[in-house]
Parts: structure tokens; C-alpha cells; sequence
């Protein structure tokens, strides 16, 4: 069980270091936009992107023109708490200082000639770690099965940690 922490550990530290602070693919942006809907009750109904791209048409369709993003619940759904997070820290700080922690990624809304603020830039920070503490779970995770399989520690902290570097 301590080897589990420690590749825990291991690799958090690894995604923590390398991390961009933002979402960087359209995939992390349908599912933020569909925890950010569910967080504030707003369903699963989403602001679709410029590209057209994640997104299904709402049947009927929606006044707003809203539609439906190409994923899942499970995972917005646990990102949900994520996003909480986001809102509760966006009053700490100013929206200056949430710029510069955020920075300008594709999808922020600066990219739509619209000036982002705190409320916006921050849950959208904190749902970046979901995939940080996802991964570093599953790699734990896949060093038990492997430890389960071969009862060996040595090559299953190996199995998890390449898998997770």
C-alpha cells in the first residue's frame, strides 16, 4: 500500500510541474462547459464551440442555442466539485490576478474579444487538475491490479509508473 502512495505521490508531482494551469483540447473544454452547467443547474446544455465540433443539437432545440456536448456525464459530473472550487477561490483573488494564473489559451473567452474575469478563470483552473489527480489515481490504481496479477512490487511500480510518465 506505501508503494501506491508514493507512485501517487511520484506522479503528481510530475503532472503538477508540467501543467499549463488551462484547458488544451476541445475534449477538456466540452467537459468543463458540461460541469460548469451542471454545478450551476443549468443541465447538461452547453454553449456549443465556434468549430461546431463535441457538440449535438438539443431536440427541441434550445431558445439559447444551447446544445448537448458529445460526451458523457460520468466525468463532468465528477468535475463538478472542481468547479465549486473554482468559484469559492474566484473570490480571493481579482480578475487580474486570475488572468495572469489562467494566461490566454484558445478557448478562453479573451479569445472572443470578451475580458475574462475571476468568476469565469478560476473554475476553469481548478478544473484543469481534475485530469492531474485522475491520472495520478489511475496510475495507484493500476500499480494494485498489476501487484494483484504478477505479486511482484518491483515490476508493478515499474508498469504504473511508466504508464503514468
Amino acid at each position: 500500500m506505501k508503494q501506491a502512495v508514493v507512485i501517487f505521490l511520484v506522479t503528481l508531482a510530475a503532472y503538477t510541474l508540467t501543467a499549463g494551469g488551462h484547458l488544451f483540447t476541445t475534449d477538456e473544454e466540452i467537459v468543463a462547459r458540461t460541469a460548469g452547467s451542471l454545478a450551476t443547474s443549468q443541465g447538461m446544455l452547453i454553449t456549443p464551440l465556434d468549430s461546431g465540433f463535441a457538440s449535438v443539437p438539443a431536440t427541441p432545440p434550445d431558445p439559447q442555442g444551447r446544445e448537448y456536448g458529445q460526451y458523457g456525464v460520468g466525468q463532468p459530473l465528477l468535475a463538478v466539485p472542481f468547479y465549486w472550487a473554482g468559484l469559492g477561490l474566484a473570490k480571493i483573488g481579482s480578475d487580474d490576478l486570475w488572468r495572469r494564473i489562467y494566461g490566454q489559451p484558445s478557448f478562453s473567452p479573451a479569445a472572443l474579444g470578451v475580458e475574462p474575469v475571476a468568476r469565469e478563470l478560476a473554475p476553469r483552473f481548478m478544473l484543469s487538475w481534475f485530469n492531474i489527480l485522475a491520472g495520478s489515481l489511475l496510475a495507484a490504481v493500476l500499480y494494485g491490479i498489476c501487484l494483484q496479477v504478477t505479486q511482484d512490487t518491483r515490476a508493478s511500480m515499474w508498469a504504473a509508473l511508466l504508464y503514468a510518465l
